[in-house]
């Protein structure tokens, strides 16, 4: 994957945890202030999730059979604030627009809406195939926020920073699951079946 590589180092991999699994990564990459604010860009489709910052890739991570209702389409948004008394915002686009103008390097109309640990967002979303969520904090300060994406009245993934340095992915119902005494891998089947006549 892009980025850097969340299977190595301190705090890395895969954890069950919650009924799905976290992927918990480093990011190395340096983060890129503009103006007053970092902006942290998350575009999440069937196949990945991708963090950005001024187009720099963070980290992506690839989904695949076991990483549960990671790959189904967001219906609703919720946000989470920890151990930090200031205000982010966020910003939902489709999948054409951008934020920044690239002709004029200034800022398109963006509908900012502001959330804080005592002002938490719940808003629906239109599902789609291409999702792209942008959060911005002032650049002086260190944040430690959750973003949620649900769907289908359940919670399907979580993305999480604890610092610009180190967060996770969740994907509910990913991974291995315990079940009965024994244990129970969950996979989705995204092909297309084959009828051989009436079978």
């Amino acid at each position: 994957s892009s980025g850097i590589n969340a299977e190595y180092g301190n705090r890395g991999g895969y954890r069950n945890w919650y009924g799905g699994q976290r992927t918990d990564f480093n990011i190395y990459s340096p983060w890129k202030c503009d103006g007053q604010f970092m902006t942290l860009e998350v575009i999440k489709t069937s196949s990945e999730i991708v963090l950005k910052n001024s187009g720099n890739i963070l980290y992506t991570k690839e989904l695949g059979s076991r990483d549960g209702n990671c790959y189904k389409k967001t219906s609703e948004v919720r946000t989470q604030v920890w151990e930090y008394n200031g205000e982010l915002s966020l910003a939902m686009v489709s999948k054409n627009d951008a934020i920044i103008d690239d002709n004029t390097d200034n800022e398109r109309d963006v509908d900012w809406k502001s959330f804080s640990l005592m002002n938490q967002l719940t808003i629906p979303v239109n599902p789609r195939p291409e999702e792209t969520y942008f959060v911005r904090f002032p650049c002086s300060d260190s944040i430690w926020f959750k973003l949620f994406l649900d769907g289908e009245s359940e919670q399907n993934s979580h993305i999480e920073l604890f610092s610009r340095t180190r967060g996770n992915i969740y994907c509910n119902r990913g991974g291995y699951q315990t079940w009965y005494g024994g244990e129970r891998t969950d996979f989705n089947i995204r092909s297309s079946w084959k009828c051989d006549g009436q079978f």
